[in-house]
């Protein structure tokens, strides 16, 4: 008899934790595909002022995709960070859908991509279409003379001792909860793969200003164009702090300044040239070809071919086991002719002795 009362066991924290990570990959989805939606006691655009800021002035073109990016790290299950992504178009990324993310982004670590895609089918660089904007990821903590500092403080003691002297500054900064981040808005830039001298001094210009942020925690690996940060207003996972704009209330009424790639490019790299050089061709040597597009160069010379006659000729005799009676002169004419043209290698010598 079936038992219908008996209680089902409570499932595992490693159970509980993969049904999470499983819930976050269909979170970021349904926020795609749900509706637009209105409330009377949410006031979307106040709570995600700063997200909308940012977002609005590092990717201009409403028609391209940004990808974003969560990262979930399981405490009891024995895997590495779990990642899954989800692309929207700019326009798609209402106060609405930004309160739901700034929500999903208490429970786990949300990025999005600094460059435009111009498809929703993979983050890579090959996929880049657009950017307007340069970023650094400034990990000052591991400085020893930085670590403790807050936030601000870096940020203006970079800015006075790095950029001030070169006539240059950040157009904002962002306190990760961790690190630092430092934007530098562009103007419009196409990146894709036939805009090589774009992508040159893009690469050049932002590899340039890690080398600059060196001694103060600056990331390499912020150079890939692929590369994603933080979202403001989301918990970093690390330190159980949000994610802000720096000076927010003073820089939300101004335009921040931006600039275009060559201009930051002579400012950083003055004895460089703009363009990249081109790579010579390599020339190559004319070869001999044939006469005709399908042709078998021969591989054959008078006297192989001479040797290989006279082979098949007596093969044939043996076939025959000696038996032509009725071409037996003609026979013999063919194979006397090939011996010669064996030895001689000139047919004219060969008829004049037969």
């Amino acid at each position: 008899m079936i038992d219908l009362y008996t209680k089902k066991p409570k499932k595992s924290i490693a159970e509980i934790e993969q049904y999470q990570i499983w819930n976050y990959k269909q979170a970021l989805k349904k926020i795609k595909m749900g509706k637009e939606r209105k409330s009377k006691t949410w006031d979307y655009e106040a709570i995600t002022e700063q997200i909308r800021w940012h977002i609005n002035h590092t990717h201009t073109l409403v028609d391209k995709d940004v990808v974003i990016v969560g990262k979930y790290t399981p405490k009891f299950l024995m895997q590495d960070t779990m990642i899954t992504q989800c692309a929207f178009k700019v326009s798609d990324l209402t106060p609405y859908r930004l309160k739901r993310l700034i929500t999903l982004g208490k429970n786990i670590n949300l990025y999005i991509t600094n460059n435009n895609y111009r498809t929703n089918y993979k983050r890579s660089c090959e996929f880049v279409d657009s950017t307007d904007c340069l970023a650094l990821d400034i990990d000052y903590y591991n400085i020893k003379s930085l670590n403790g500092m807050a936030a601000e403080d870096v940020y203006t003691k970079i800015c006075e001792e790095v950029f001030a002297p070169l006539g240059i500054m950040p157009s904002y900064g962002i306190d990760s909860g961790k690190g630092l981040y430092l934007f530098f808005l562009l103007e419009h830039l196409p990146l894709r793969e036939k805009d090589r001298d774009n992508r040159y001094q893009y690469s050049k210009v932002i590899n340039a200003l890690i080398t600059m942020t060196k001694d103060y925690g600056a990331d390499p690996s912020c150079s890939d164009f692929a590369r994603v940060l933080r979202l403001p207003l989301t918990i970093n996972q690390k330190t159980q702090r949000s994610c802000q704009i720096i000076n927010f209330d003073k820089i939300k009424s101004d335009t921040p300044k931006r600039y275009r790639i060559e201009e930051l490019f002579k400012t950083l790299l003055p004895d460089i040239p703009l363009t990249q050089e081109k790579p010579k061709k390599r020339i190559e040597r004319p070869k001999n070809k044939p006469a005709f597009k399908n042709a078998v160069p021969c591989k054959f010379t008078l006297n192989s071919l001479g040797q290989a006659r006279v082979q098949d000729l007596l093969y044939l005799l043996h076939l025959r086991k000696g038996e032509m009676t009725t071409y037996r002169n003609q026979f013999l004419f063919i194979l006397a002719l090939s011996v010669l043209e064996y030895l001689f290698e000139v047919p004219d010598q060969a008829e004049i002795f037969c």
